[in-house]
């Protein structure tokens, strides 16, 4: 392609900008030159343009001005190569974005479905008619979040035979030490799964909402649980029904555990 020629910088501009394809606004982004500067070029309002501005336009769209005694000349585009690298890699990029977010939702979906799954078997469970393996008390205070165990049946003492655990450290984790403790540091914590364990301290981050709402229209609410318990190698998993209790203004809950395997 052959320099373009041409009497003034007015036309040189005018052709520049129409060759761009780009609306005054996105040249006002591309080059920093007003958009109501650019109208004005096109609409002829005002004939006299400053070279350094042409050669501004002109190099931020990839062109090259030259004057000389023919007239004004206009390279031809330079970046077209460079553009379509610059486009090419923006599009694989694009792709690559596009397929880790399909990846996320694959699994997002998975882990819903899962927890559908989970939440089907949970409500299947009744507590007021089911045999647990162990009840157990315990009292909460909200704001901020405490937790004490009140009684435990020593039937729990079940779970260590899949355990295998030391008496005493099933006994301080199941029992506690008749203390308030934030979740954190609830002895129970000792034979908690990670999993297990973050969901309790979520748990304790929106009860408050959670009982300041079951508070105003019931006096007891029933929520249940897969809870897994682990020492060194070993895990048990259980289900756990807990009832949660207002009355004049203390909380209580009472938990009915069930190992998982004998169910």
């Amino acid at each position: 392609m052959t320099n373009k020629i041409f009497k003034s910088d007015l036309e040189a501009v005018k052709y520049i900008v129409k060759q761009s394809g780009e609306t005054s606004w996105m040249l006002e982004k591309t080059t920093g030159i007003s958009r109501q500067q650019i109208d004005r070029w096109l609409k002829n309002e005002t004939k006299a343009i400053r070279r350094p501005t042409i050669n501004k336009l002109a190099e931020k769209l990839g062109y090259q001005i030259t004057h000389d005694n023919r007239g004004v000349a206009v390279s031809p585009h330079t970046k077209t190569t460079e553009d379509k690298m610059m486009t090419n890699d923006i599009y694989e990029d694009h792709i690559l974005l596009q397929k880790e977010k399909i990846i996320a939702l694959e699994n997002r979906i998975q882990d819903l479905e899962q927890q559908a799954r989970e939440i089907d078997e949970v409500q299947s469970y009744d507590y007021d008619n089911c045999m647990p393996t162990f009840c157990s008390i315990n009292e909460l205070k909200i704001l901020p979040f405490r937790i004490k165990t009140i009684s435990i049946d020593k039937t729990y003492m079940q779970l260590n035979h899949y355990l295998q655990a030391p008496q005493f450290v099933i006994q301080r984790a199941f029992e506690g030490d008749g203390n308030w403790h934030k979740w954190q540091d609830a002895p129970i914590n000792e034979l908690l799964t990670k999993q297990s364990s973050k969901y309790f301290v979520e748990a304790s981050k929106n009860l408050k909402a959670l009982i300041d709402t079951w508070r105003t229209f019931v006096i007891e609410r029933t929520m249940a649980q897969k809870v897994e318990y682990t020492y060194k190698n070993n895990t048990v998993q259980t289900m756990v029904l807990t009832k949660i209790k207002f009355n004049k203004g203390k909380i209580t809950t009472h938990s009915k555990s069930i190992i998982m395997e004998n169910i």
